[in-house]
């Protein structure tokens, strides 16, 4: 063989999964991304795991079997790997040399991202291809081929819905025995992968699979013929369906999932393949059919050396040269291997298990002579129906599909396609057919429903659920408006494919904002108590403490205002002011006098004043009583009695004149006068009282001289006087006396004069009335008045003359002061310095000088004190005794110094007998410092010219021990430190401190001494050497220590879905975690811990990040089917389908993005559409609408009736099935003339009488006779021009007057309830009627055996007058409180009593009910109340409108539109029939709009025939509206009637002449 054959046979027997796949020219079929992100470029594909997400997130890849980590794509950009026939290397020695050899590190080609320079694909070179595949992978490896690839496909964008076609490869193990390959397993794994691929992916409608081949694996062998694996094996599938591009690669992406349990086996087949005995290995799958046909065996060549000749080695001898020529039917035929096979051994020709063939196969055995005997057979397959039957609308919108097994099945088999999960029923069933065809499917599937209403009560705030919320089918939604109390959007309920009613939406109470209006006399309102208050809510706010009263309270009211009740007074004050408080006034007031200007004080208001004015003896400002919020008075002011202006009139004796400050003395006060001179006593005094002076009391008396005169300074020999203690010397009496015996003069002479008040013992002036305090004795005035002495005369004392002598030791002579001093004079003088002994003193005594005292001379001690025996010794003093040589004063001693001392000491005898020491003793210095010591610092500077016996110390150096010590001794310096006590450096004891990361010091450090370095090796998780110092006797570890914890280099690998490892967890220690989050669409955390330089991840495993999944199914989406159930628990990124509802197209999509379902904007669920315009019906005025051309399912179009016909017109409404559905009709005359035309006749003129024919009537109704024949004529739809008329023959039961009337088209005929009432003008009074029912159109009257009898006042029915309705009362003529109701269409009555709402007890005017009879309006005096049954007939009423006066009320059939029409009474209050204003609200009453007729608002009439409102009515789908007015006498409608057909936005009158009624209906 040549090397170039045998390398392509290497390479054409490698087996491979996918290899490159076919596809169109251009650029390979690559994945379609998704909208909204760049697609791949040529060359590249999608990643199969999804394709690029629009989502903010972006999408991730989990870690596959390469060992991909992880990405995160952003926002519009794509993960894009390498297209079949395009790769990113080439083989070494395969390739040209300028492309590279060697596979990128980068997975993927990311759009818009930032790329290396190598993240590429290229188109592999000619004569190369490759499988495609990730940019790192071998797949992406170009590789020799036998032939140029063409070019890759380009990518063809495929619409929604078309033909889709996906490959599917499986490879599998099984025994050979097994027939791996046989057509009945090949039919089944087709069958089995269809119904897989239907369930798993719902957008595959109409799939069918064929298996496009299956096949062993041939493998080379050197010099033999490729044979065959006993036990592998591929099978290839081919998938066609309906759906769009996106569904391929959803196909795709779960069959090429590596992990076969969770992708191809989840479709079932790996199950059939075990029951044969085999196993799946794996599967992939692509988008185009596989490009690697399996060669043929080719003949076995011999093994040789290559030779360049091309001919081949004849046959050995002994074998069959050609192949077996025996028919094989039912087979493929014999293989080409065949020639050549030795004598002995045999060959096979297989059954087309393909086409479903069976057997044993055929085998042709070569005997001798190269002959073939053939055995065996091949059985063809029995007829079938090859395909799936054909989908309906109704199969495909209704059902999950045609089972999967349908393709295929035996002739006979029922092939079934059940209900989808919104659907129930039997599913739909088709046999096939004797000739190999699907007969017709029969079966159903109907629409599930939610059962009753969505709640057996009505929301909270809410009007209930309409009665047509019964039962609805999934999808379906009904709304329950908001009631007049509440806001808000109300609450719609949708039917759910789980046929559970979801609602949506929300009614709040109404609540009142902010605070009420300010109240009088009252505090603030509390703004959070008021805050938010739901209607009827109320807060309150207290009494000022200057008011009194229960407070006031505000309310919250239905229309979201406050209405405020309650009062607050002012407090007064009751009583008057204590009289006390007002002194001298002329009172409190306790009237009012408005003449005088007085007000009563009883009554005055908090912070209020009433006067008290001063009483007419008094003056003063008055006072003001003020009232406090304690109902207690506070007084201000004053009154006070007159003063006296005047001196008192009085002039009594003795006095002198009154005090010239009395003309203005204040009331109470005392005016006084003193006596004369000549006279003592108290004086007088008198009192002012109110401006009066009363009578002066006192006295004053004539002044004596009592006892003998003073006595000055006893210069007197004694007084010789006439008083004595019983009598006292008169005025102008005189006495006398001589001098003392130290004094000398002429005497004293004594004269009693008027100048000074004295009594015994007194040397002054005394107070004349309370005495005065004499050596602590009080001595009385006496009782007999004095006068004083007047003393003249001289004493003098005499004079010693010069000074005294000297006397001895005296400091000098006497001071000259002392000389010529009087008797008694002394004066001193001191001894002299030397001396003592006091002093001496002189007195001088009768003119002689006397001296007293004595001074003696001073002597020191015999030695100083300081001497031995005497004291201390002085410092350094050499001995003990002075040597002195006297002890008095200025006498000398000296004392010696010692031999370590210089100087000397001497003492000196003072003046006062002491010894002063003076000179010295002073040590002996040693000069300058002592020498230095070995490793001393330094001697202190102190030390320096020490004294003799003075140490110094010398510190040693600070890492030394120890200390040098010198003597200062007679001058000179002696070190007196022991030997070896001097330096020494110091020691560190032990060994050095444990240090971290170091290994124990060595022994050898123990003790060592200042200086030494200990080192130590680091710790096995360090790196570096560790040193102690040993530093002044502690170990310290020194700084050139570099034991380093081991780093991890980098960052720790990364997990995947994380997010990266944060910069600072680079080069990390030793012991160091590590922390990355995950990506923003991930939960949970990856850590890593540096362990002795290496990362070491410590996440325990599935605890690391994990996509974020979505817990439930996506929510319920507008028009979509239920979602998945596999959507539940969904990871991020998943996309989840469901198919549209019955009544849409599409496909709807929801995207797990975070942990949340998001709507896909790919969803493209739309209703269906009527397509065109429906056919044009007859009688209609034109052709539809433009506008109604391809509307969707439910809506609805209006078509009017030709000009020349009447009718209700054409409706035409899209159905579900997308058809027209047309009701309605127009026509000349589309029924008998009306009853109005000719009064009770019977017209029988059929349903379509033409323009311009003539109709006669059968005859009259019942009580009736023909007067003349009765015709009338078509004329453009109208009849008229009629003749003859009905002539009265007797009574019948018809109402004398119908206050209310109902009507009912259900059954295509008129149906009317009549009220019958009786009054009596001449009595004035009412009499009861009866319910009268009238089925032909109001010509005959019957009134039934069980209708009650009353005042009537309303009547109304529901659809086909199942129900009835009859308002009714008996309070002044008017209906007030009742209702009756039929609910069995009038057999029986049963009463029901309105409630009163809102306290309104008003009169009931008007009743109306819907379709269904399950909501009532009824309209009163004051307001329009609605009832909503809650079961069995039970209504619930609640309050709608509030107006001035609500008469008429009327709804549509579904009971959401209301309409009632109100009495505006604002203009004139004396007029109460004033009708003009209507109101009109569409959500069932909870919101009102005012719609009123422009003509009938017309101020142009009089005022008193203004339009006068007396009923309306509302069609039942509520677009039609008609009210009823007249003008003249109230009551009496009549006039006009307004018609409205755009829900009374616009207006048509129509004069109905003046015919007198009060009742409209339609």
């Amino acid at each position: 063989m040549k090397p170039l054959q045998f390398v392509l046979l290497t390479i054409a027997t490698a087996v491979h999964c996918c290899p490159r796949a076919r596809a169109s020219e251009g650029a390979p079929a690559a994945a379609t991304a998704a909208a909204t992100a760049p697609p791949c470029p040529t060359g590249y594909r999608a990643e199969s795991k999804g394709e690029a997400s629009a989502d903010s997130n972006g999408i991730g890849w989990t870690r596959d079997q390469a060992g991909l980590a992880g990405l995160v794509v952003a926002s519009r950009t794509s993960a894009c790997k390498c297209a079949p026939g395009w790769g990113s290397h080439v083989l070494a020695g395969t390739g040209p040399l300028q492309l590279p050899t060697a596979a990128p590190s980068c997975p993927f080609f990311i759009v818009n991202g930032a790329n290396a320079a190598n993240c590429r694909c290229f188109r592999c070179p000619a004569g190369h291809t490759s499988f495609g595949g990730l940019l790192n992978s071998a797949g992406a490896a170009c590789r020799k081929t036998s032939s140029t690839p063409r070019p890759p496909p380009a990518p063809a964008r495929t619409a929604d819905g078309t033909a889709q076609t996906a490959y599917i490869r499986v490879n599998f193990t099984a025994p050979a025995a097994s027939a791996p390959c046989s057509h009945a397993l090949k039919a089944r794994l087709a069958k089995t992968l269809r119904a897989g691929l239907t369930s798993r992916h719902k957008n595959t409608r109409n799939a069918a699979v064929t298996v496009q081949r299956c096949t062993a694996y041939p493998t080379a062998r050197r010099g033999a013929a490729p044979a065959q694996k006993a036990d592998k094996y591929l099978i290839d599938f081919k998938v066609d369906f309906e759906g769009r591009r996106y569904d391929i690669f959803a196909i795709t992406g779960t069959s090429a999932n590596p992990d076969t349990q969770q992708g191809i086996c989840t479709y079932g087949i790996c199950t059939d393949i075990e029951g044969a005995a085999g196993a799946v290995t794996e599967a992939c799958a692509a988008d185009a059919a596989f490009d690697d046909p399996l060669p043929p065996p080719s003949p076995s060549p011999t093994v040789r050396s290559p030779s360049p000749s091309p001919s081949p080695s004849p046959p050995p001898p002994g074998t069959c040269l050609s192949a077996p020529t025996a028919s094989t039917p039912n087979s493929p035929g014999w293989p080409a291997t065949c020639a050549g096979t030795a004598v002995g051994n045999s060959c096979k020709a297989p059954c087309d298990t393909a086409a479903g063939a069976t057997g044993t196969s055929y085998t042709a055995s070569c005997i001798a002579g190269g002959k073939w005997n053939v055995t065996g057979n091949c059985t063809a397959a029995p007829k079938t129906c090859s395909k799936a039957p054909d989908a309906t609308t109704d199969i495909t919108n209704q059902t999950s599909g045609w089972a999967a097994s349908c393709v295929g099945a035996a002739i006979g088999t029922t092939c079934q396609a059940p209900c989808t999960s919104s659907f129930t029923g039997s599913g739909y069933q088709v046999n096939c057919t004797a000739a190999g065809t699907w007969g017709a499917p029969t079966g159903n599937c109907a629409l599930k429903t939610c059962s009753g209403a969505p709640s057996a009560t009505a929301p909270s705030n809410s009007t209930g659920w309409p009665a047509r919320c019964t039962n609805l089918t999934i999808g379906a939604t009904c709304t329950a408006n908001c009631t007049a109390e509440a806001t808000g959007p109300g609450l719609i309920a949708t039917c759910s494919d789980a046929e559970i009613w979801t609602v949506t939406g929300n009614c709040t109470a109404k609540v009142c904002t902010g605070t009420p209006p300010a109240a009088s006399n009252a505090t603030a309102w509390n703004t959070t108590a008021c805050a938010g208050k739901l209607m009827g809510g109320d807060c309150s706010a207290a009494c000022l403490p200057t008011a009194t009263g229960a407070g006031y309270v505000a309310t919250c009211t239905r229309d979201g205002t406050w209405n405020v009740t309650g009062s607050c007074a002012v407090k007064t004050c009751t009583n008057l002011p204590a009289t006390v408080l007002a002194p001298n006034s002329a009172g409190w007031p306790s009237t009012t006098n408005s003449t005088a200007n007085i007000t009563s004080c009883i009554g005055t208001a908090i912070n209020g004043t009433c006067r008290a004015p001063c009483a007419s003896n008094a003056t003063g400002i008055g006072y003001i009583a003020t009232c406090n919020d304690t109902n207690t008075w506070q007084v201000t002011g004053s009154c006070a009695i007159r003063n006296c202006t005047m001196q008192p009139p009085f002039n009594l004796t003795l006095m002198v004149e009154w005090s010239a400050n009395c003309s203005n003395t204040i009331n109470g006060g005392n005016c006084n006068a003193s006596c004369l001179t000549t006279a003592t006593g108290p004086g007088y005094t008198s009192i002012c009282r109110e401006g009066t002076w009363l009578n002066a009391t006192g006295s004053c008396v004539a002044k004596t001289c009592f006892q003998n005169p003073p006595d000055q300074s006893n210069q007197a020999a004694g007084w010789s006087c006439p008083s004595n203690s019983t009598s006292s010397t008169l005025l102008d009496q005189s006495c006398s006396t001589s001098c003392a015996s130290n004094f000398s003069g002429p005497g004293y002479q004594a004269f009693c004069t008027n100048d000074a008040d004295f009594w015994p013992g007194m040397n002054g002036t005394v107070n004349a009335t309370t005495g005065q305090v004499i050596n602590g004795i009080v001595v009385p005035r006496p009782s007999v008045v004095f006068g004083s002495w007047r003393v003249t005369g001289s004493c003098q004392l005499r004079v010693c003359p010069g000074l005294p002598g000297v006397p001895p030791y005296a400091a000098s002579d006497w001071n000259a002061s002392c000389a010529n001093l009087t008797a008694g004079s002394n004066c001193t003088l001191a001894c002299a310095a030397n001396s003592t002994g006091g002093s001496y003193t002189a007195l001088c005594l009768n003119g002689n000088w006397t001296v007293t005292g004595e001074c003696s001379l001073n002597q020191c001690p015999a030695q100083p004190l300081t001497a031995a025996g005497y004291g201390t010794p002085l410092p350094y003093s050499a001995q003990q005794s002075w040597n002195c040589s006297a002890t008095t004063p200025g006498s000398s001693c000296s004392l010696p110094c010692t031999n370590n001392a210089t100087g000397m000491y001497y003492a000196t005898c003072t003046n006062n007998s002491n010894w002063t020491i003076s000179g010295g003793c002073s040590l002996k210095t040693c000069l300058g410092l002592p020498p230095l010591g070995a490793f001393a610092e330094g001697w202190p500077a102190s030390c320096a010219n020490a004294t003799h016996g003075s140490l110094c110390n010398a510190t040693c150096w600070g890492n030394s021990t120890g200390a040098w010590q010198a003597l200062c001794n007679s001058g000179n310096w002696t070190i007196t430190t022991p030997p070896g006590s001097g330096r020494r450096l110091k020691t560190c004891p032990g060994l050095p401190p444990a240090e971290d990361l170091a290994l124990n010091w060595s022994a050898t450090c123990t003790n060592a001494v200042h200086g030494t370095v200990c080192e130590s090796n680091c710790t096995a998780n360090a790196t570096g050497l560790a040193r102690a110092l040993c530093s002044n006797g502690s170990w310290v570890i020194s700084q050139e220590s570099t034991c380093t914890l081991t780093t991890c280099p980098g960052l720790p690998p990364l997990g995947a879905f994380a997010e990266g490892w944060p910069a600072s967890c680079a080069n990390a220690t030793h012991g160091s975690l590590c922390n990355a989050t995950c990506w923003g669409n991930s939960t949970g955390a990856w850590q890593a811990l540096c362990n002795s330089g290496n990362w070491t991840i410590t996440t325990p495993p599935g605890s690391g990040c994990r996509l974020k999944t979505c817990p439930v199914s996506p929510p319920a989406h507008y028009l979509t089917l239920g979602w998945n159930t596999s959507c539940t628990n969904a990871v991020h990124g998943t996309v989840c389908e469901s198919n549209c509802t019955a009544n849409a197209t599409g496909l709807a999509r929801a995207l797990c993005s975070n942990g949340s379902w998001v709507i896909s904007q790919e969803s493209t669920c739309a209703l269906r559409v009527c397509p065109g315009l429906p056919a044009v019906p007859p009688n209609a005025a034109s052709n539809w609408n433009a506008s109604c051309a391809n509307l969707t399912v439910g809506s609805q179009c209006r078509l009017a009736c030709a000009a020349n016909t009447t009718g209700i017109g054409y409706m035409a409404f899209c159905r579900s099935s997308t058809n027209w559905t047309v009701t309605g009709e127009c026509s000349c005359c589309i029924a008998d003339p009306p009853a109005a035309l000719v009064l009770y006749a019977a017209w029988d003129c059929g349903d379509n009488t033409a323009n311009g024919r003539e109709c006669t009537a059968a005859g009259c109704t019942p009580g009736y006779a023909v007067v003349g024949p009765i015709t009338a004529t078509c004329q453009d739809g109208v009849w008229g021009s009629p003749t003859g008329s009905c002539s009265a023959v007797s009574a019948v039961g018809s109402p004398y007057t119908a206050p209310g009337l109902s009507m009912d088209l259900a059954s295509g005929q008129l149906l009317m309830i009549g009220l019958p009432e009786w009054y009596d003008v001449i009595a004035d009074n009412w009499f009861a009627g009866s319910v009268s029912v009238s089925a032909d159109a109001g010509y005959t009257w019957t009134i039934p055996a069980s209708s009650p009898a009353n005042r009537w006042e309303a009547v109304t029915m529901s659809c086909c007058g199942t129900r009835q309705f009859a308002l009714s009362g008996l309070v002044s003529g008017y209906a007030q409180g009742g209702l009756w109701v039929s609910l069995d269409a009038g057999v029986t009555w049963s009463r029901i009593v309105i409630p009163s709402v809102a306290a309104m007890a008003d009169v009931h005017q008007s009743v109306s009910a819907n379709d269904a009879g399950t909501r009532v309006a009824v309209g009163t005096t004051q307001q329009v109340l609605l009832g909503e049954d809650s079961g069995a007939g039970q209504f619930r009423w609640r309050q709608i409108l509030v107006t001035d006066a609500s008469m008429s009320a009327a709804m549509n059939g579904v009971g959401d539109v209301v309409v009632a029409w109100v009495d505006d009474r604002s203009d004139r209050p004396d007029l109460v029939d004033l009708r003009k204003v209507l109101y009109i609200s569409v959500d069932g009453g909870s919101n009102w709009v005012q719609r009123t007729p422009a003509a009938a608002a017309s101020s142009s009439e009089s005022l008193w025939v203004q339009p006068q409102w007396r009923q309306v009515a509302v069609s039942a789908d509520g677009f039609r509206m008609a009210a009823l007015r007249g003008s003249g006498e109230p009551y009496l409608a009549q006039g006009s009637i307004y018609i409205s057909s755009n829900a009374g936005r616009d207006w048509v009158r129509y004069d109905l002449g003046s015919p007198l009624g009060g009742c409209l209906t339609m």
